[in-house]
Formats: structure tokens, C-alpha cells, sequence
């Protein structure tokens, strides 16, 4: 017989064989055996993410529970009752621990998910903005971090590109 001084979901004879649901403990049952209501939260979260995406947060019981309540905790004061919440337009000072807490009928848990919101490049872009017709220029992508990858309106994806038309041209950078 194992007995522990908290509220179980149900009564089990020594053969596993549900017997019925148990709510109140105040009446020993002799030959039972007790299942405990009792369940652990798991926390995930979207790892590392770039400023402007999206922070995912979801929870998951390891046990199946009734009449549970969530809570969420953050930086920069974020909380959510949400079992599975989102943050968007994240920005670098939401980066941190984000915990997640379940109650039921008494009983509670918690997990820690930490996520990383990486503050977006710097792009700079050198060259001459005026030349003459039939000239060209040049125009030069560069930031403090060398592992980007550009991206031009024109199509190509070097940190320099030529220019002979006037208009206007973008660039995106990726790690």
C-alpha cells in the first residue's frame, strides 16, 4: 500500500484495476493503491531568434490534469495564462528566461525555456549616389559582422555590386 498525504485521481486494487474515483482520503481504503495526481510541465521555446521575429512558448504536461492554470513569466515584465503563447516583433531585450508554472487542485510546476532575440545587423552602404550617364558606380554592403550573406534588389548576392542605371537598390542581409 503506498500512501501519500495528497489528493489522488483514482483507487487501484493490487491487480491495477481501476476501482473508482477518489476525491476525498479522509477513509483509508484497504487494498488500494493510489494513484497520485501529480504531473511535471515541460517548457520549449524558439531558441535564438533575430529582432522582428517571433518568440514561440509552449508547455506540455507529462500527465493529462483537469482544471489547470497557466502562468507565464518573462523579461521586461512579460507574463501570459496562456498555456502556449507568442511574443511578436521580438526584440534583444526580451532575451532570457521565460518560466512556465501549472496549478491543479493544489498542486504545481515548473520549467525554464531560455530564449535568445539577437539584435539585427547594421548595414552600411558606401559608393557614389551620383555619377553621369554612361558612367557606372559601385556600391558596397558592409557590416560589423562578416558572416552575412546580402542580398540585392538586382538579384545578386556579392557585398559589391556595379551600377550603370539610376533608381534605387535595396539590400537584405542574413546569417
Amino acid at each position: 500500500l503506498k500512501f501519500k498525504n495528497y489528493l489522488s485521481k483514482y483507487c487501484y486494487d493490487f491487480n491495477r484495476c481501476c476501482k473508482e474515483p477518489i476525491h476525498n482520503r479522509d477513509i483509508i481504503f484497504p487494498n488500494c493503491i493510489w494513484d497520485d495526481y501529480y504531473s511535471d510541465i515541460v517548457a520549449n521555446g524558439t531558441g535564438s531568434i533575430c529582432e522582428g521575429d517571433t518568440i514561440y512558448l509552449t508547455s506540455k504536461l507529462s500527465y493529462p490534469m483537469d482544471s489547470v492554470k497557466y502562468s507565464w513569466t518573462g523579461p521586461n515584465g512579460f507574463t501570459s495564462n496562456l498555456q502556449n503563447t507568442f511574443i511578436i516583433n521580438a526584440t534583444s531585450i526580451m532575451s532570457g528566461d521565460y518560466i512556465v508554472k501549472y496549478t491543479s487542485r493544489g498542486f504545481s510546476s515548473k520549467d525554464t525555456v531560455k530564449i535568445t532575440v539577437n539584435p539585427s545587423p547594421v548595414i552600411n552602404i558606401a559608393g557614389n549616389s551620383k555619377f553621369c550617364y554612361g558612367d557606372s558606380s559601385i556600391l558596397e554592403a558592409y557590416s560589423k559582422n562578416s558572416k552575412l550573406k546580402y542580398r540585392w534588389s538586382t538579384g545578386d548576392s556579392t557585398e559589391k555590386i556595379c551600377v550603370k542605371d539610376s533608381g534605387t537598390y535595396r539590400v537584405t542581409a542574413t546569417d
